[in-house]
């Protein structure tokens, strides 16, 4: 839209010896580049752009003051933004005391629909503006200025994919024909439909026939408070924004007002020291039924902010919207499917409706219905188009909702089962002497990975019991590190820091009003970031009672309740108990042996000993570890001088060793030491790096990137270097 600035630069290109003034800027804008601008602005107003011109060039060498005059009260008018060439013209058309006016209407021009056209581009104008956070004076009406006309997009079909509620819209209906407060406040989680409901509203006063007779041409305006309280330098800028909202409103009765997020009505506008905002302006309007509102919000940030104020609650009349069932919920996401296709130009068909529901019921339970299947479904189809697709699929909904994510959620496809086929293979290769109790772990990782369990469980939930360092953590970081892609999918929860009562609130929060309160639990902060990988509660014997109660719904959903009401998705994870409390007589009972024998039903006896049934009852396993024989200790060692050896490689220094001879000298001190396999990396940096270190650093030789641990190293200690 052409600013003075233009009209000045035109005039400077054009006319360089005279000044830009009022005449001359419009004559430019009539003969210039932008004349098609003001040529439409003259439509069917009886002065054609030809005859304009005619009008004004006997004026073009006569300087007229009240014309500058006009030129600088416009200027001086447009406070909120740069001065339009169609700001000069509703000026012009609004003096008709002004001489060049006379001269216009004189000519022929039908200020009426000249007016009128000049108003429509200044609606134009200012939506544009707006929309990037420009506030200007328009003269088409506050209320468009602010908002939008609901039922005039109702009319024009920006509506018409929306799915019909009738009963919701019952209830609308019962509040807003009341005689007084006729005000509903929609409440409810974020993306049940509640903005949706209200367009969905707007349509109805449209296309309804037998409207109740309140009701009848009613218009239905939107207001933003974000556009309302934007641009408000001063005191009271607020107060006369929203004083001209609720006049105009009351000027085209019958109307009736929306905001959404109506909680921010309550402080809006407020200053220090001074206690009016956007409530109290409302509330005596509200009250006496001199206006209709319907606000929506959500349902904590009603009870946060507008029941706090008891006079502004009791003028609304709270209608909840639920999450809706599944019926209603696929005839929603289906409409929606249908302009998606459109507007995308690829096919959705009704089974990838389905199971877009089905897939974000089960992986995006902290959002609901039909909000987050739609928003998936538009993902979707902007990655089938990206790669040159025309349809959507079942694997498109599953890499779009992975990436959401940030879990591996896939279809079961020949990569997923070659890598599931493998995970014992490196488990055993990782964890020694333990190869039943990895292939009871495998097995119900294998069956509810491919979605063949209960939709209300987790990957898996396992109690591993056995003698310390037989590999019972190992286990679970290694499977964090095999298929969840790496350590920081594992969290470890070390129960000893739980056993006091407080120490539950560093997981899940605090309790609201409590020091803290703001901050995220560490467990709800992991499920947040991550989301999915392998849960550790170690040494759970030792952890507090009221955290075995904790555990029980995370068992048992898959969920888990943080301080401040969310519930925490936790089917997407593996949950691993592991405690060494059984005594050695429980182990030697009769018939009871590790994991050979742990089906065995007294080693559920045994275990209730030291936890709760109800807590036993929800667990897939329990699994007793293997002790491990010197076999087993061997084989560890020597995985663990091999990794000592490859960290050695990389700062350039071969360690040649026997693997008979290392193991056998290490196993005798870990014989003594009793720790099982947790003291063999230690015992490798002990007996072994340590002296290799030191060597290291008092070899006066040139080369020592070779070290060679020969016979004389076991006996005393002479490490050779080369």
């Amino acid at each position: 839209m052409t600013t003075l600035y233009d009209l000045k630069k035109m005039c400077q290109e054009m006319y360089p010896e005279k000044p830009p003034d009022m005449m001359l800027l419009l004559i430019v804008w009539a003969t210039g580049k932008k004349r098609d601008e003001l040529d439409n602005l003259l439509e069917n107003s009886g002065l054609s752009l030809d005859e304009f011109i005619v009008t004004l060039m006997p004026f073009l060498d006569t300087p007229q003051p009240e014309n500058d005059n006009l030129l600088t009260s416009c200027i001086l008018a447009a406070t909120d933004g740069p001065v339009y060439g169609v700001n000069l013209l509703h000026m012009l058309a609004e003096k008709p005391e002004n001489r060049l006016h006379a001269v216009l209407v004189k000519a022929g021009l039908d200020i009426s629909i000249f007016k009128r056209n000049i108003e429509a581009a200044l609606a134009a104008k200012s939506g544009i503006l707006t929309a990037h956070g420009i506030a200007l004076k328009d003269h088409s009406g506050t209320l468009l200025q602010y908002g939008r006309d609901l039922t005039l997009l109702a009319r024009q079909g920006e509506f018409d994919a929306l799915c019909d509620r009738p009963v919701e819209i019952d209830r609308l209906l019962e509040v807003l024909l009341r005689k007084q407060k006729a005000n509903p406040a929609l409440t409810g989680p974020a993306g049940v439909g509640k903005t949706a409901l209200v367009e969905l509203f707007a349509r109805y006063l449209v296309n309804t026939d037998n409207l109740p007779l309140p009701l009848k041409g009613t218009g239905l305006f939107e207001v933003s408070m974000g556009r309302l309280v934007a641009g408000t330098k001063y005191r009271g800028d607020f107060e006369e924004r929203m004083t001209r909202i609720i006049e105009e409103v009351q000027k085209r009765k019958p109307s009736i007002l929306f905001i959404d997020e109506m909680h921010l009505i309550w402080g809006a506008g407020r200053a220090e020291g001074v206690t009016t905002d956007a409530a109290n302006i409302l509330k005596p309007f509200l009250g006496r039924g001199a206006l209709r509102l319907i606000g929506a919000t959500t349902v904590q940030e009603f009870h946060r902010t507008i029941t706090q104020d008891t006079a502004l609650a009791r003028r609304f009349q709270e209608i909840r919207l639920a999450e809706p069932d599944s019926g209603l919920t696929a005839e929603m996401v289906g409409s929606q499917a249908y302009e998606l296709s459109r507007y995308h130009g690829v096919d959705i068909p009704d089974d990838i409706v389905h199971e877009a529901i089905r897939l974000t019921d089960r992986h995006l339970p902290g959002r609901f219905q039909p909000d987050k299947s739609v928003d998936l479904l538009d993902s979707a189809c902007v990655n089938v188009v990206r790669n040159g697709k025309d349809r959507v699929t079942v694997d498109d909904l599953l890499h779009t909702l992975s990436r959401q994510t940030a879990r591996p959620i896939t279809s079961p496809s020949a990569d997923l089962r070659h890598e599931l086929r493998n995970l014992g293979a490196e488990l055993r290769r990782r964890i020694v002497g333990q190869d039943e109790a990895i292939e009871r772990v495998v097995a119900t990782f294998v069956h509810r990975r491919f979605d063949l369990g209960p939709e209300e469980k987790n990957l898996g939930s396992f109690l591993f019991a056995g003698r310390t360092g037989v590999g019972k953590t190992e286990l679970a970081k290694s499977i964090a590190d095999v298929f969840f892609n790496g350590r920081h999918s594992l969290l470890v929860i070390d129960c000893a820091e739980y056993s006091q009562t407080g120490g539950i609130n560093n997981l899940i929060g605090s309790p609201q009003g409590y020091v803290g309160s703001e901050k995220e639990g560490m467990f709800a902060e992991w499920v947040h970031m991550t989301g999915s990988g392998v849960i550790l509660f170690d040494e759970i014997s030792k952890a507090h009672p009221e955290l075995h109660k904790l555990i029980l719904g995370l068992l048992d959903t898959g969920r888990i309740t943080s301080s401040k009401g969310e519930r925490l998705d936790c089917r997407q994870c593996m949950i691993v108990l592991t405690t060494n409390a059984l005594k050695t007589e429980d182990l030697q009972r009769e018939n009871i042996g590790f994991a050979r024998s742990a089906s065995h039903p007294e080693i559920t006896e045994i275990l209730s000993d030291h936890f709760p049934m109800e807590m036993l009852a929800r667990l897939d396993e329990h699994i007793l570890f293997n002790p491990l024989s010197d076999g087993d200790m061997k084989r560890i060692i020597l995985i663990r001088m091999e990794e000592a050896a490859n960290r050695m490689k990389k700062q350039g220094i071969t360690l040649v060793y026997d693997d008979n001879a290392a193991s056998d000298f290490l196993i005798g001190f870990l014989k003594k030491n009793r720790t099982g396999a947790r003291g063999v990396e230690r015992l490798i940096e002990k007996k072994i790096l340590q002296p290799v270190s030191r060597a290291l650093l008092y070899h006066e030789g040139e080369r020592g990137n070779e070290v060679v641990l020969g016979g004389d190293f076991y006996s005393s200690g002479t490490i050779e270097i080369h």
